[in-house]
C-alpha cells in the first residue's frame, strides 16, 4: 500500500492519494479544501470501478455545491441561521440566501493539516486535523476536528471523524 502527497497539476492545492498498487484502488483527498474526498476507485465485482470523480479540484473550492464535502459542525440547514444553546441565541451567517438558511456548517472549505500517516502491506491511512478557535460568526465554540481515511488491502474504505 502507498500514500502519496503531491501538488496538483490542476490547481495549487495539495493532493493526498491512498493507493493499492496491486489492485489500482485509490482514494484522493484535498486537505486544503475541507479534506474532501474527490476521487474513489475500488474493486467491485472483480472490476476497478470509479465510484467518485469530481470534475476538478478548482471547481470544488469555487462553487456553492457540497459534493463529497465534510458538513460540520452542523449538517443540513439552520432555519433563518438562528439557534439557541443553553438559553442563549446565536445568529449564523445566511449562506443559502434564496431560502434564508445557514447551510452545511463551515468546515467544507477549511484547510486541514495532515496529523498522521500509516502505511503497511494491509492498509494506507491518513488523518487530518482542523483546530477551530471559535471565531466563526454565530459559532463561538472551539473544537478540534479529526478526519481519518483508511484504505485496506481488501478494498474497504473507512472514514472516521471525531
Amino acid at each position: 500500500m502507498e500514500i502519496n502527497i503531491y501538488d496538483s497539476t490542476v490547481s495549487s492545492e495539495k493532493k493526498v492519494v491512498l493507493l493499492n498498487p496491486k489492485t489500482g484502488e485509490k482514494v484522493v483527498i484535498l486537505p486544503e479544501i475541507g479534506a474532501a474526498l474527490v476521487e474513489l476507485e475500488l474493486i467491485c465485482e472483480n472490476k476497478l470501478v470509479q465510484l467518485i470523480h469530481l470534475p476538478g479540484e478548482k471547481t470544488i473550492g469555487e462553487n456553492d455545491f457540497y459534493p463529497s464535502a465534510l458538513l460540520a459542525p452542523w449538517v443540513n440547514r439552520v432555519r433563518n441561521g438562528n439557534y439557541s444553546f443553553e438559553g442563549r441565541n446565536y445568529q449564523l451567517p445566511i449562506n443559502e440566501s434564496n431560502l434564508g438558511n445557514a447551510i452545511h456548517g463551515f468546515l467544507a472549505r477549511k484547510k486541514f493539516e495532515i496529523s498522521e500517516e500509516k502505511c503497511n502491506d494491509e492498509l494506507a491511512e491518513v488523518s487530518f486535523i482542523h483546530k477551530y478557535s471559535g471565531g466563526f460568526i454565530g459559532y463561538p465554540f472551539p473544537f478540534i476536528f479529526t478526519l481519518t481515511y483508511r484504505l485496506s488491502s481488501k478494498g474497504l474504505l473507512t472514514v472516521n471523524f471525531t
